[in-house]
């Protein structure tokens, strides 16, 4: 298992782009020793953070998760990135489609409640909205609820479209709203 598992690890690290590492399986089997033996091994310099065990960097959660989905925006070819704000709302990113500006609110753990996000939809009415977050996908009318990591898959889906009559990907770009 160990050999299976650093081959895996090494192919994931000749990959371009790379996308996130997530590791997962049972309790005790190794993947933490795995991992940081990998990182010695295979990079000059790394870091190892585990938000479960120390809650020091569970108030640095929100701001990872941002800057994940801005990476992620970014790498998919958004070249400005903009945010909305209200009195006492905001949401992370809006994101202009062909069928409008869509927000994406991003939530580092599992409860997906937004207020902000209900403010936006209730004064600009975007045909749907997004909620990135640790759960799993579901809808809820026009609001769609997305893992954070699947941010790169869903941008370059929303970003990228592709007509009947011309079948190269043409860019939308982000827009503003007041």
């Amino acid at each position: 298992m160990k050999r299976n598992l650093m081959q895996e690890l090494m192919r994931w690290k000749g990959r371009k782009p790379r996308k996130p590492l997530i590791l997962r399986g049972a309790r005790q089997v190794g993947k933490t020793y795995a991992l940081k033996m990998f990182g010695e091994s295979a990079f000059p310099r790394y870091h190892y953070f585990n938000f479960e065990e120390d809650e020091r960097l569970g108030s640095y959660q929100g701001y990872v998760a941002e800057n994940f989905v801005a990476q992620e925006l970014r790498a998919a070819g958004l070249a400005s990135l903009y945010a909305w704000q209200g009195r006492t709302s905001e949401i992370e990113f809006v994101i202009e489609s062909e069928t409008g500006v869509i927000p994406w609110e991003v939530k580092s753990g599992r409860v997906t409640q937004s207020k902000s996000l209900g403010v936006y939809e209730q004064k600009f009415h975007p045909p749907g909205s997004y909620v990135l977050s640790a759960r799993n996908m579901a809808h809820s009318n026009t609001r769609h609820y997305v893992p954070v990591y699947a941010a790169g898959s869903l941008a370059r889906k929303i970003l990228f479209s592709s007509s009947s009559e011309n079948k190269t990907a043409a860019p939308i770009r982000a827009k503003a709203q007041n």
